[in-house]
C-alpha cells in the first residue's frame, strides 16, 4: 500500500508531524515499477480554528512525504507551499 503524508514544519499551530492524506493499494511483480497518481485535495490540509470557528488552510510550506509506511527510511519527500491568493 503506498502512502502519502502531508506534514507542516512552519505551521503557526500545533500540528501533528505528519498526516496520512492519501493511499493506494498497489501490485507490483519483483523488481517491476509503476507510475501512481495520489491526489491531495486542498481542503485535506486544512484545520479547524476555533478563534475563526472554520477551517482554515494556512499559506505556508508543506511538506510531503510517500512510502509504504509512517515509518519508511526511504520515503520520497518534497516540500511545496500553499499562498493565498
Amino acid at each position: 500500500v503506498l502512502q502519502l503524508y502531508v506534514g507542516f514544519p512552519q505551521s503557526s499551530v500545533d500540528r501533528p508531524p505528519k498526516l496520512l492524506r492519501a493511499f493506494r493499494r498497489i501490485l507490483l511483480a519483483s523488481g517491476a515499477s509503476q507510475r501512481v497518481e495520489l491526489t491531495v485535495p486542498v481542503q485535506d490540509l486544512a484545520y479547524w480554528d476555533s478563534d475563526e470557528q472554520g477551517w482554515v488552510v494556512e499559506s505556508c510550506l508543506y511538506r510531503v512525504l510517500v512510502g509504504f509506511s509512517s515509518d519508511d527510511p526511504d520515503m520520497l519527500v518534497g516540500d511545496f507551499s500553499v499562498v493565498s491568493a
